[in-house]
């Protein structure tokens, strides 16, 4: 092979393999003191009222952190950071909860929607974007000893795997709650619980290894029960559509809502780290344009719950 042949196709698969691999990014702050609190929504960037109303509420809800379970921009996605969509559908909503008390950081993930143009769009546009992280579309972010999993379930690839693999042996000993999220649910009050080989794929990476497992896909609000020691969540209540819940595994609670949940640390001393979920609605005032304003919708805690951590195991 000639070489300006090799250096054309190292050119072409470099930026490729950049893009697969996954990164770390460590922080020393310890979430575990009962207050820091962490927001879960999901399914959502249509523009609509709906998906203010959740963000105005997210907002008062004073959250340390916003996590992102996929299905940013409905309904293809962006080709770049630069789509007027970007500002529609996800600047503008959010902009009270990026200038909302403790000017939350909110950490990414991609869903079936955001694959139909360019889901590498949201790497460029947290570079960009001081609230914004996402350094690829599978990442893990360690607080001390409580650590998050940000995963593409789109993509279940070897690359992945084999880095999720990597991660969690490498963390074995020092995470004391785990908690891992992306798009797609295993097990849902909705219509899309996993099946087949997606099914099989929670079960070998997610099922009995981590404290906790969120997703969005269905629109609604769920805490969904516990399969082999792993707790499960569905948040895909952002703004964009609701659709109905059928019911739940023993214990487990869903909602067909506008909403979003909530996950507080506190630990304990025994050492271990105990979470407190909470489950919230929301309904907006009278009048529309309350959205825009401190105190503008209503929130209601419909389910809460608290769970001790294990670690990776």
């Amino acid at each position: 092979m000639k070489i300006a042949t090799i250096l054309a196709l190292s050119a072409f698969l470099l930026p490729l393999l950049t893009f697969a691999a996954g990164i770390h990014l460590e922080n020393s702050r310890d979430l575990a003191d009962g207050e820091y609190k962490v927001c879960f929504i999901g399914d959502s960037g249509d523009g609509s009222l709906n998906q203010y109303m959740v963000a105005s509420g997210v907002a008062d809800e004073g959250c340390h952190q916003v996590r992102h379970l996929g299905d940013i921009i409905y309904s293809a996605g962006v080709k770049s950071a630069h789509s007027i969509k970007t500002y529609t559908r996800f600047r503008w909503p959010y902009r009270r909860i990026f200038k909302s008390k403790h000017k939350p950081q909110m950490y990414m993930s991609v869903g079936n929607h955001d694959y139909k143009k360019n889901p590498k769009a949201w790497i460029d546009l947290a570079k960009k974007h001081k609230n914004v992280t996402m350094p690829s579309l599978y990442y893990s972010d360690f607080w001390n000893d409580i650590c998050f999993f940000t995963l593409d379930t789109m993509d279940k690839g070897p690359v992945q795997n084999k880095w999720f693999e990597a991660r969690k042996a490498e963390s074995k000993k020092n995470c004391k709650f785990t908690v891992a999220y992306g798009h797609h649910p295993y097990i849902s009050s909705g219509r899309s619980a996993a099946k087949g080989e997606s099914k099989k794929w929670y079960e070998k990476h997610i099922v009995g290894q981590v404290d906790m497992f969120l997703a969005g896909h269905d629109h609604h609000v769920a805490y969904e029960g516990a399969v082999s020691g792993t707790h499960f969540f569905v948040s895909g209540a952002g703004g964009h559509g609701l659709r109905p819940v059928s019911g739940t595994r023993a214990g487990g609670y869903a909602v067909e809502d506008f909403g979003y949940i909530t996950l507080t640390f506190n630990r304990l001393e025994s050492g271990q780290i105990e979470s407190e979920y909470k489950i919230y609605t929301v309904k907006r005032r009278k009048s529309w344009y309350q959205l825009f304003k401190k105190g503008g919708v209503i929130r209601t805690l419909r389910h809460s719950g608290k769970l001790l951590g294990h670690g990776i195991r």
